[in-house]
């Protein structure tokens, strides 16, 4: 299920979807060891651009060459990742396809993670983590301009 349910905010839910939680495909031991590495991209990785301050983050860059006419040209960049990363409230993927500002996804994309994932924080009144690191700009939101982190 991608979606629980949508509607105004405020009120009650104009539709909801029910979800089977299905089986667990991971161990709780496994997932949490994923989850350290993928912390571990924010904290010294790829990752930094999409640190939140007050909230610990984890998640993937990708970059990727595109084929066109059955050579390489252009890329994809992308940056998939939760917050808070101890209790995650949201999964996002930012997916850009041939970026001008960069192509890596550490630089089109996981600084856009950040702004997105911070506005989202502050719109669903998510506590920030007590074990959370502050590693990027103060104020990072989904309106400021400019590269995140200069």
């Amino acid at each position: 299920r991608i979606v629980r349910s949508y509607g105004y905010p405020h009120a009650a839910p104009i539709k909801t979807f029910p979800c089977d939680p299905g089986e667990r495909v991971l161990s709780r031991t496994v997932a949490a060891e994923m989850r350290d590495y993928l912390r571990s991209v924010v904290l010294v990785g790829t990752g930094k651009n999409a640190a939140i301050p007050g909230y610990t983050t984890a998640g993937k860059t990708g970059t990727a060459s595109k084929v066109k006419g059955g050579t390489y040209s252009g890329y994809v960049a992308s940056f998939i990742g939760m917050a808070p990363a101890t209790n995650p409230r949201v999964i996002i993927a930012v997916v850009v396809d041939e970026p001008h500002n960069g192509y890596h996804g550490s630089q089109a994309a996981a600084p856009t993670w950040g702004r997105i994932a911070a506005d989202l924080m502050d719109y669903l009144k998510v506590p920030p983590d007590a074990t959370a690191t502050t590693a990027g700009p103060k104020d990072r939101k989904a309106t400021d301009s400019g590269p995140v982190g200069d």
